[in-house]
């Protein structure tokens, strides 16, 4: 039987998943008598265990992206990612979000510069953003950061950070 774990680690808290359990426990977990978070089972042979992160800050390592058009992005690995845009693309929905999960692209131009951003369906702009438009000087770079929303399963639209 495998076990293939699953961390999220979203500030200081932290998710961890472990599928493929032949049996899960269940009730408040315990270190040193000292509570730290609940362990659940479900029916499907899955353990998930939620706990706050002690000890300081979690912070995150930018994971570099293969241009590509669409440019795909897997949110379960990370949630700060960079490329450098060599073409006119589109951006297409994130895979493997969270709720509230807050995801963060560092767009940057190539040395021809001018590329064009299309988003995926699943991008919301809102009242404040009714477009995102990339800096268009080569070599410069933006962010874009959106949050997931798990109930519209919809990526929200930060105002652009431009000009880098």
């Amino acid at each position: 039987m495998s076990h293939q774990p699953n961390l999220i680690l979203d500030g200081n808290n932290a998710t961890l998943t472990v599928t493929n359990l032949a049996a899960a426990p269940s009730g408040a977990s315990t270190l040193n008598g000292v509570p730290i978070g609940t362990v659940g089972a479900t029916a499907t042979g899955e353990i998930a265990v939620k706990a706050k992160i002690v000890g300081g800050p979690f912070y995150a390592t930018a994971l570099a992206i293969t241009f590509a058009t669409p440019l795909s992005t897997n949110a379960s690995t990370g949630s700060i990612f960079y490329f450098t845009a060599t073409s006119n693309f589109t951006l297409a929905n994130p895979t493997g979000a969270y709720n509230g999960q807050r995801i963060t692209w560092r767009i940057s131009q190539d040395g021809t510069g001018g590329r064009i951003i299309t988003l995926g369906a699943k991008f919301n702009l809102g009242d404040d953003v009714t477009a995102v438009v990339l800096s268009t000087a080569a070599g410069a770079y933006d962010y874009l950061t959106v949050i997931y929303n798990a109930q519209t399963d919809t990526f929200d639209v930060f105002p652009l950070l431009t000009g880098f």
